[in-house]
């Protein structure tokens, strides 16, 4: 017969598992990890799980005592079908999501040298939403244009929204993480924002009101893509609260 204490244990580990899933899915938590688009089929393992956990432990019956009538044979004292102690290693990313806070990618997770890699998948495509009557536009968007059609200057004010990487002299560097899939595929952007006043604090939300100042005209290809190569001269900051998608999509 199966052990009864190796049920318990695989029902804890699930229930956990579930459990973990589900903090994801209250509020825009889940947000931090994965694209909008995958709020259903995280809901739909959460519900597979916990009715698994359910299963395990209520009703788990694998006819061995039927078996062992049938054949005459007993219980010599032992169970089958114990939970290998590795198997606890399974809780333990999901108890730290049930537990630990969850926020987005931050400061402390961008690297430059790997900065704006996203803009040189889309040097073939147009930029497909044009700044908002406001001058809204994507981080995405406004850094593809500069990048890939330095003929064709960013006109007018604009506005960005994205998290302090940075503080500088004379202004900071705006950043915000482009996801494809999942927080583990996210790529930064990165803009340098030249502001007179205090900058606002590591890691705090923006949204950036100022010109596009284009880069010399002798800029080499290559060097588009830095940062320092990429400016906003702003004439308004206003921190604000981090947006429910913190992160931005292709």
């Amino acid at each position: 017969m199966t052990d009864p204490k190796a049920l318990t244990r695989a029902a804890i580990i699930l229930t956990v598992i579930a459990t973990g899933l589900g903090r994801l899915l209250l509020g825009d938590a889940y947000r931090s990890y994965v694209r909008p688009s995958m709020f259903v089929p995280l809901l739909l393992s959460a519900l597979a799980i916990a009715g698994l956990a359910l299963w395990t432990a209520f009703g788990f019956d694998d006819g061995d005592d039927a078996a062992a009538g049938e054949h005459g044979h007993e219980d010599h004292g032992h169970a089958h079908g114990g939970l290998p102690r590795i198997a606890w290693w399974l809780i333990v990313p999901f108890a730290c999501v049930a537990i630990v806070p969850l926020r987005p990618l931050g400061s402390s997770s961008v690297r430059s040298s790997g900065a704006n890699q996203a803009v040189t998948q889309r040097a073939e495509w147009p930029v497909e939403d044009p700044p908002a009557a406001d001058g809204t536009m994507s981080l995405l968007d406004f850094v593809s244009q500069v990048v890939n059609d330095p003929a064709h200057p960013v006109d007018g004010e604009v506005r960005l929204t994205g998290f302090v990487q940075a503080q500088q002299d004379g202004g900071f560097v705006l950043a915000r993480f482009v996801m494809t899939c999942c927080a583990a595929d996210a790529q930064p952007l990165l803009v340098t924002v030249l502001w007179d006043d205090e900058p606002p604090p590591k890691d705090a939300w923006a949204t950036v009101t100022g010109t596009h100042l284009p880069a010399a005209a002798d800029t080499a290809p290559e060097e588009r893509i830095e940062a320092e190569n990429i400016v906003v001269e702003a004439s308004s900051v206003e921190v604000i609260d981090q947006p429910a998608d913190p992160y931005e999509t292709p």
